[in-house]
């Protein structure tokens, strides 16, 4: 298939707006909406303001209408739409949906696929992607994802575009001030997302210091409104129940620990909700085997606003908070419950934490950066060399990783991979 070679390079942006079955916008502060649904509409938005010559393909409509949205079935139709109509590069958000490899699998074609990772591929679609004609880049959303492929021959085909903050919210100052002990957790209530283990600590904090709120702003719904949630109408009814049970229960007992469900909320209700919190906790997941985060735009969220993080020592919040740079990150349960203890009993500390991350937010994740990044990618040109800040050194596992790959054939590195998983599982 002969591909462009006028310079001139057009794009669509897929949003499969119909899977979380709620009305959006692109007025992002319109409705509430997860961090990768609000991604996908800034960077369309920044990159046509750009210049780029970008459409968004939705599988609904948007209740704004505007110039550049089309409305098609899904992402196979969306795939035939840029085909058809000779659009380059087609960007998609990584699902595990088979859609996906099966275009990659399809006879070389004209759109080439640009693949977001807000969640990293596994191995079998790494391989499939790698191989692919269809295929042009994989796009990480932290540095930290990116060098874990470094194993693979894929890597060669990954640039990292961070996540970011538009300008108008990093300008926002709280409207209100933090209350004292009060905590916020924001995510999704869901086990990949780690609530679970700020459940099961929550009655020692509450022990320590009485007093102590835990406002939770999520929901199940937050993905999808199609889920059926339990009789407490806080989660999926076997994650209702696992949460609930350290907590006495039923969400009244919750209550009377000082834990309020407040389900998924607005972008301002949300705001206010960080100002109001001495300090803000995310996925606390830590162990490989789990769910870990890539970026987390809840915890950006909370850092440009001065407020502390606390979450699982793994994946992208290493990057995006940094243990004792912008927070504190947890490696075991315990862990986890004294890193909030201590913050609620020090308010200098977390006012220092909280500080130190503001900084750090807005130094590394100028929004500026990303949109010449993803400007550069859609036009088909170099990325800016100033466009990769990391405040980490790549350790030795990277330059390990390296080596793998310039060595070993790909089935004996998924052997490697798949014998390490065997023996984090079986150490717990």
């Amino acid at each position: 298939m002969e591909r462009n070679m006028s310079g001139h390079f057009r794009s669509a942006f897929f949003y499969d707006s119909g899977a979380a079955g709620k009305p959006w916008s692109l007025d992002l502060g319109r409705y509430p909406m997860s961090g990768t649904d609000g991604m996908i509409l800034k960077v369309f938005s920044a990159a046509a303001e750009c210049g780029v010559d970008a459409i968004l393909l939705s599988t609904t409509p948007s209740e704004t209408p505007a110039d550049h949205l089309v409305t098609i079935r899904d992402l196979a139709d969306a795939y035939r739409y840029c085909n058809e109509n000779k659009i380059d590069f087609l960007i998609c958000v990584f699902t595990n949906d088979p859609v996906q490899p099966a275009l990659l699998k399809q006879p070389p074609s004209f759109t080439r696929l640009i693949v977001w990772a807000q969640n990293t591929p596994g191995f079998d679609y790494l391989n499939i992607a790698s191989a692919s004609a269809n295929f042009h880049q994989l796009v990480t959303v932290s540095n930290i994802q990116r060098d874990l492929l470094a194993h693979h021959p894929i890597f060669r085909k990954t640039t990292a575009i961070l996540n970011f903050l538009t300008d108008d919210f990093i300008a926002r100052q709280c409207t209100a001030d933090a209350v004292p002990l009060s905590v916020a957790y924001i995510g999704a209530l869901r086990a990949s997302k780690g609530f679970q283990h700020l459940a099961n600590v929550w009655p020692a904090i509450r022990n320590a210091v009485p007093g102590a709120t835990l406002h939770v702003y999520g929901s199940p719904g937050l993905y999808s409104s199609f889920l059926q949630v339990g009789p407490e109408g806080v989660a999926e009814t076997e994650f209702e129940k696992q949460i609930l049970a350290p907590l006495g229960g039923t969400r009244s007992s919750a209550s009377g620990l000082g834990v309020i469900f407040h389900g998924s909320v607005a972008a301002g209700t949300l705001h206010t909700a960080i100002c109001q919190s001495q300090l803000v906790v995310v996925n606390p997941n830590m162990r490989s085997t789990g769910s870990l985060e890539t970026f987390c735009v809840s915890a950006l969220e909370a850092s440009v606003v001065g407020k502390p993080v606390v979450g699982g020592k793994a994946g992208g919040l290493i990057e995006v908070v940094g243990h004792n740079k912008g927070g504190l990150l947890a490696s075991t349960s315990t862990e986890l419950e004294s890193s909030i203890i201590r913050l609620l009993k020090d308010p200098e500390l977390a006012t220092r934490l909280g500080s130190q991350g503001k900084i750090r937010a807005r130094r590394l994740f100028d929004s500026r950066i990303a949109i010449a990044r993803w400007t550069s990618l859609l036009n088909n040109r170099p990325m800016p060399e100033t466009g990769v800040q990391r405040d980490y050194p790549r350790d030795i596992r990277f330059y390990g990783r390296v080596l793998i790959r310039s060595i070993a054939p790909v089935p004996v590195i998924k052997f490697i991979k798949n014998l390490r998983l065997k023996l984090i599982s079986a150490n717990g």
